[in-house]
């Protein structure tokens, strides 16, 4: 698989990595969670995710090498799976009280989640549509990177590195 593709999966599965888990701590309200919880919580779902993430990348990917064999009506389905599983995460991470170190960065890093997950629009339209090159279009964008969604997610993964933080599983 595309170097970048799997850069890109990686990003979105650190973004929704907030969710899932039921450890009781870090909701609205609750006590911060610590440096190790919030990295715990992060890694788990991140081996949650992995494998709707990895299908979602191998369709993209698909569609970019060879857009002609490419099944739209399945890339269009698992693109909407994907946005679906992304958005409830999200939602769920909007509910950790991370860090207070990493405050702006746990609400940036799910601000630029959900517009991720709003960027892959384009691509589920192209690909409902039956428009097969507009779709591989869109497919290569979210490839490649060529998203300011997915550029400003890996500056707030590199921030978290940057701090510290051990956010793959």
């Amino acid at each position: 698989m595309n170097r970048g593709i799997v850069a890109l999966i990686g990003i979105v599965v650190l973004a929704a990595a907030g969710c899932g888990g039921g450890d009781g701590g870090g909701g609205d309200g609750g006590e911060r969670l610590t440096k190790s919880q919030y990295e715990e919580r992060i890694q788990a779902l991140d081996k949650r995710l992995g494998s709707k993430a990895t299908a979602f990348g191998v369709l993209i990917n698909d569609l970019v090498n060879e857009p002609a064999k490419s099944d739209l009506d399945a890339v269009a389905r698992a693109t909407k799976e994907f946005q679906d599983v992304a958005t409830e995460a999200v939602d769920e991470y909007e509910q950790i009280n991370p860090p207070e170190e990493v405050d702006d960065l746990h609400r940036r890093l799910t601000d630029g989640t959900r517009a991720f997950v709003g960027d892959l629009d384009a691509l589920r339209d192209e690909a409902d549509k039956g428009n097969r090159e507009a779709a591989a279009r869109e497919a290569a964008k979210a490839r490649t990177g060529d998203l300011d969604s997915i550029r400003d997610l890996a500056k707030v993964t590199q921030e978290f590195i940057d701090k510290g933080y051990d956010l793959k599983a």
